[in-house]
C-alpha cells in the first residue's frame, strides 16, 4: 500500500464532470486555481515557479461513480463503439485513479490563510485533489517526431451558435461566452448516445451558470443560459 496526501485542491469553472474537455490544451478560456495552505513549507516549495509558462499537474480522479475494473475502454474519439486498452487512453477508469494534465501557469497569489496558483487551459473538475506539480521543461519535448496511435485523427469541432435568449443573457459577459464556445466546440456529448435524436437537450454547469444546448451534425445551438 502507498499512502499519498493531497498537497492542494482545485477550484475550477467545471462544476460537473459533463462538459469537461477530454484533455488539457483545447479550452483556453477555462481558468482555475490550486489552493495550498499558507504555511512556510508551501511558500518555499512554490518559490521560482513563476519562471515557467506551463506546469504538469498530477491529480486524483475523486468523483468516479464506479470502481475501475476494465482492461479496455470505449473512447469518445472512436465514436464510443470501439475498444482500446486503457493504458493507450486517458480514461479516468484505470487501475490507479491518477491523472496528468499540462496547464498554463498564471501565477501565484498569497493570502493570509491560503496560497493560490492560478492556471488556465485545463481539464480539471472542481474539488480535484492535487498530488504533485512539476514544471514543464524543454526536455519534455521529444527530439523525434512523436506518433499518436489511434488518436492521430484531429477532432471535428462543432460550430457554436446562440439563441436570442442566450444572446441577451450574454450581453456584457464576453468571458462566459468564450468559455461556452471553447467547451462546446469540442463536442462534450457522449459518443455512445444515439445522435439521431436531434431534439435531445443537454445541460452543464459552467462556473455556476446552467447552460442548455443541443447538437445536430456539426452544429451546436445554445438554447438557454441561467444563473
Amino acid at each position: 500500500m502507498i499512502n499519498i496526501e493531497p498537497i492542494a485542491t482545485i477550484s475550477s469553472v467545471f462544476q460537473d464532470k459533463f462538459g469537461i474537455p477530454r484533455q488539457p490544451g483545447i479550452c483556453p478560456s477555462a481558468d482555475a486555481f490550486l489552493e495550498f495552505p499558507a504555511d512556510n513549507f508551501f511558500k518555499d516549495a512554490l518559490k521560482d515557479l513563476e519562471g515557467y509558462s506551463h506546469i504538469w499537474i498530477i491529480f486524483y480522479f475523486h468523483s468516479l461513480k464506479k470502481t475501475p475494473d476494465k482492461a479496455k475502454i470505449r473512447p469518445p474519439r472512436l465514436g464510443g463503439n470501439k475498444y482500446v486498452g486503457v493504458f493507450s487512453s486517458r480514461s479516468p477508469y484505470r487501475p490507479n485513479q491518477i491523472g496528468l494534465s499540462l496547464v498554463e501557469n498564471k501565477g501565484l497569489e498569497i493570502f493570509n490563510d491560503s496560497i493560490r496558483l492560478n492556471i488556465a487551459n485545463h481539464d480539471l473538475l472542481d474539488g480535484t485533489p492535487v498530488l504533485d506539480i512539476k514544471p514543464y521543461i524543454s526536455n519534455d519535448i521529444p527530439e523525434k517526431e512523436p506518433s499518436f496511435g489511434w488518436q492521430s485523427e484531429p477532432w471535428n469541432n462543432l460550430n457554436v451558435s446562440f439563441s436570442e435568449d442566450s444572446e441577451e443573457f450574454l450581453m456584457g459577459k464576453d468571458e462566459l461566452r468564450n468559455l461556452i464556445i471553447d467547451v462546446l466546440k469540442n463536442n462534450p456529448t457522449p459518443a455512445y448516445i444515439n445522435k439521431s435524436k436531434k431534439d435531445r437537450i443537454y445541460g452543464m454547469n459552467l462556473n455556476g451558470f446552467d447552460v442548455r444546448f443541443k447538437t445536430a451534425g456539426k452544429q451546436c445551438l445554445v438554447i438557454k443560459i441561467t444563473a
